[in-house]
């Protein structure tokens, strides 16, 4: 299950103020024929990283919202996974495993579903920038040229009481002190989700008072 996202919210929120009409060759009627879905509006996803880095590893995290008692242990952590690609780049800018709180996987480790680890997601960047265009608006923009990398994390062993944003901040530190050169220029975070589509739920109706309905 992934994470809800909400995409061009800026466009929609112009798009519904417009009354779903927009200029001819305006960014808005690119964006509405994006929506109507014209072929020369479509996204086209080019993934730079090769496929052996998109692989993707296990981890073992203790979570944020789960309290550790006295003495926690494997049975108390969560199975998580990092791309390969975004383990060495965690490494590459001095995130260590201890840090981060990560654990080798083991077979009494939680391996449920709804959980989604917290998460950094860092820019390192690299030399100048490149001019691309939207594949949606068409508008033309510049990007600065570098690498991100998605980078999950659970509580440190050496601070198992410590909550979520104290190591958020932690952690994004370090990311910007990197390793010589190496240094995330920006960070930005997704926060631990438990997620239970059944328990999340709401029951439309209210319950009957007891020995009440009509058969």
């Amino acid at each position: 299950m992934a994470r809800k996202r909400t995409r061009f919210a800026r466009l929609k929120r112009a798009l519904k103020l417009a009354g779903g009409v927009a200029k001819p060759g305006s960014e808005l009627d690119n964006f509405i024929k994006f929506e109507n879905g014209d072929e020369t509006h479509k996204i086209k996803v080019t993934n730079k990283v090769p496929a052996a880095k998109r692989k993707r590893v296990g981890i073992a995290l203790y979570p944020f919202n789960i309290t550790p008692g006295a003495t926690p242990g494997a049975a108390d952590r969560y199975r998580a996974t990092i791309t390969i690609y975004s383990n060495e780049g965690r490494a590459n800018v001095g995130l260590t495993d201890a840090n981060l709180g990560y654990f080798a996987l083991n077979k009494t480790n939680n391996a449920g579903d709804n959980y989604f680890p917290a998460q950094l997601i860092i820019f390192v960047p690299g030399e100048g920038e490149s001019e691309e265009t939207s594949a949606i608006t068409k508008k033309k923009y510049k990007r600065k040229n570098g690498k991100s990398y998605t980078i999950p994390f659970g509580r440190a062993a050496s601070a198992i009481t410590e909550g979520e944003e104290t190591r958020r901040t932690f952690l994004a530190q370090e990311a910007k002190k990197g390793v010589g050169s190496i240094k995330a220029s920006s960070v930005s975070y997704n926060p631990e989700e438990f997620s239970n589509a059944k328990q999340d739920l709401e029951s439309a109706l209210s319950a009957p008072a007891e020995g009440g309905g009509n058969g």
